[in-house]
């Protein structure tokens, strides 16, 4: 939590906000990765993304890639093995992503036709 309090909210919005879509879900895939901490203290964040135009798919890519725990990655590859390990983070960013674009494909706002 501590390096987040480092980076410009201000300016990672706007970065975030006008890149293009395969762009928000890897920023938005690493810094889940990099978040620690409660994540209902996560909640006004994703809100004020969301509020800035970025989708919920980034969003959830977020918060899946929260699962990826870099301070445990000692303790895990030391019971389970490095490859083990390796290929868990792997597929969990891999799936991050996934869930990403299937919230995207769900929760597609429908466009108000003009008939």
């Amino acid at each position: 939590m501590f390096l987040f309090n480092l980076i410009d909210e201000k300016k990672l919005k706007s970065v975030i906000s006008r890149s293009p879509g395969y762009i928000q879900y890897l920023v938005m895939t690493l810094l889940g990765t990099f978040s620690h901490g409660p994540i209902y203290a996560w909640y006004p964040l994703m809100k004020n993304f969301h509020d800035k135009g970025i989708s919920y798919g980034p969003i959830s890519s977020f918060l899946y890639a929260r699962g990826i725990k870099l301070a445990m990655m000692p303790a895990l590859m030391t019971y389970f093995g490095i490859k083990y390990a390796l290929v868990l983070t792997v597929y969990m960013l891999i799936f991050a992503n996934i869930q990403g674009l299937l919230i995207d494909l769900l929760l597609r706002e429908k466009k108000p036709s003009l008939s």
